[in-house]
Order: structure tokens, then C-alpha cells, then sequence
């Protein structure tokens, strides 16, 4: 049987508007990341904090990493006040990026030498925030365009994040050394209009849940129900599977909160450390991954064009 799919041309999939919306929501999502860890980490050492402390406000960024506790709720209720205006993935967006802009003004009010708490306080503030608007991005991405042009979309994403990165990691640490740290901050604050823009602009693609007339989904739905049928696909593989995902990232999250404390210890400014370890390795990122996403395009409209194999 033949596919029903049509195959589409790689340039239609470039001149896809959605492509330049996804450009900003990737921005936004990668904004946050850097400044609640390594970024933090270097503004905390120099403030003389000690490392021990350092390593323990890293914590924050498990909000990432546990995120799918609270995302079925997302996905299944609509936000206060902003969900008939906007429908239910970009209120919650609009919400999560708005709780961004707060954490990272609260933490660009903070002083790590004379109240740890309130620093603390924000930078878990910011991470539950940006790991909610990672969701709400997600699911606005998988509901935005069909699967052929999901690889480019993953693509524009990645490159997104990798410029707020850019921008979090090397663009903070030059205004800190050349400014102040709180400058540094409320720039980043300011940054996350790029996203808020995005989310604005983006359609609307979901109604209200009282709209469609649907229930909430229960607890079994939610969790149990996707759970099983992965284990019913992969079997006792998907422990392995799992612990992949689980540590594959680990060493660069151990290394990388210490690392700027390190550079700090050695006598580094925060220009030498922004030009050397965060200006240079992110445009291999952003290489890598916006070559994955042209490779995907191209191989999933070279799938749909070539003729089905017939049995014998």
C-alpha cells in the first residue's frame, strides 16, 4: 500500500512561518538554563560563597529533570485568567515565561554574600518556571506542524536555544565584568520579551477545556497508561533506555556548575571565561543540531517520495 503522505519540498518547509516562531520559543527556553547554574555559579564564587554551597544551589535545575511530575497537569487544565484569551498551551507559556522575567529580577536584587535565602529562593523560582515553559513549548511544537517538518522545527528550536545560551552564558558574563552582576540579570530579565513575543504572536492551536467539554484526565491516564505501553513496546529494554536518558548528560552537569568556580579559584576574569568556554563550543552545538534537523527533513521527504516495497 502506497503512503498517503505527499512529500513536501525542503524549501516549502523553510519558507514555513512557524519556523521563525519557533526560533523565538527556543530562544526563551534556552534563556533561563545557564543563569540558575553556570552562570550562578561563577556571580556565587565570586561573591565567596563557598563551593559546597554552590554545588547544593545546583539543585535547582532538577526542576528539569522532574518536570514530567507536573506536566499531565498542564496539559490537561486550562491556566487562570489568561486561558479563554489565549487557550491552553499559550497561557500556561505566557504564565511560565512571565514567573521567568520575576525569578531572574529577583535574583538581579539578590546578594549572595550577605543572604544566600533570597538567591536561593528566585533561582528555584526561575528553574520551576522555565522547566514549565519547556512543556507548554514542547507541546505547542508537536501541535504546530505535522511530523515531516518536525525534524526542522527540532532544528530551529535547537538553534534558539543555543543562542540564549550564547547570550545567558558569554553575553551575562561580559556585562557582569564590564557592569555589574545585577545589570548583567536584568538584562537577561529583559531578554524574555523575545519569548513573550513569540507566544503572543504564535496561533492559537487548542480551546479551553470547558470549550471542548472534556474531563481532566485521570492519574492512570496520565502517568500509568503511557508507562505501560512503553514497557509493552520495548520490554525490559526500556530500563536500559531509561538509565540512558537518565545519566548520559551527567558529567557535563557535574563539571559544569563547578567549572566557572574553578576559573574564578584560578584568577580568570569573567571575560576570559565568557570568550573562551562559553563564546566558541556553543556554534558546534547549534552546527550539530541544525544539521540533524536538515538531515531528518531531507530523509523523511525522500521516505514519502520513494515508491513503497512490494511483497512477493
Amino acid at each position: 500500500m502506497a503512503s498517503g503522505r505527499k512529500s513536501l519540498p525542503f524549501r516549502e518547509i523553510l519558507r514555513d512561518p512557524r519556523l521563525a516562531l519557533m526560533l523565538a520559543l527556543g530562544f526563551s527556553s534556552g534563556l533561563p538554563f545557564l543563569l540558575i547554574f553556570s552562570t550562578q555559579s561563577a556571580w556565587l564564587r565570586e561573591a565567596g560563597v563557598s563551593r559546597s554551597a554552590i554545588g547544593l544551589m545546583s539543585y535547582a535545575a532538577l526542576a528539569f529533570s522532574f518536570k514530567f511530575a507536573w506536566a499531565p497537569f498542564i496539559d490537561e487544565y486550562d491556566p487562570p485568567l489568561v486561558g479563554a484569551w489565549l487557550g491552553r498551551r499559550r497561557g500556561w507559556m505566557l504564565l511560565a515565561q512571565f514567573g521567568v522575567a520575576a525569578g531572574l529580577s529577583g535574583l538581579a536584587f539578590g546578594a549572595p554574600a550577605e543572604s544566600l535565602g533570597w538567591s536561593s529562593a528566585f533561582a528555584f523560582l526561575t528553574a520551576f518556571a522555565a522547566a514549565s515553559q519547556d512543556v507548554t513549548i514542547d507541546g505547542w511544537r508537536i501541535d504546530a506542524v505535522p511530523i515531516e517538518r518536525q525534524g526542522m522545527m527540532s532544528a530551529v528550536y535547537q538553534l534558539g536555544y543555543r543562542l540564549a545560551m550564547l547570550c545567558a552564558g558569554a553575553g551575562a558574563l561580559y556585562i557582569a565584568d564590564f557592569a555589574s552582576w545585577r545589570a548583567a540579570y536584568l538584562a537577561m530579565a529583559g531578554l524574555t520579551l523575545v519569548g513573550i513575543g513569540g507566544c503572543l504572536l504564535s496561533p492559537q492551536l487548542d480551546l479551553p477545556r470547558e470549550a471542548k467539554g472534556k474531563r481532566a484526565a485521570s492519574f492512570a491516564i496520565s502517568f500509568v497508561k503511557p508507562l505501560s505501553d512503553l514497557l509493552r513496546r520495548y520490554g525490559l529494554a526500556l530500563i536500559v533506555i531509561l538509565v540512558l536518558v537518565a545519566i548520559y548528560r551527567l558529567p557535563d552537569f557535574v563539571s559544569g556548575v563547578m567549572a566557572n568556580p574553578l576559573y574564578i579559584d584560578l584568577g580568570f576574569t569573567k571575560s576570559d571565561i565568557a570568550t573562551v568556554s562559553k563564546l566558541y563550543g556553543v556554534w558546534i552545538g547549534i552546527a550539530g543540531a541544525f544539521g540533524g534537523g536538515v538531515a531528518v527533513a531531507c530523509l523523511r521527504s525522500s521516505s514519502a517520495a520513494s515508491p513503497p516495497l512490494r511483497r512477493t
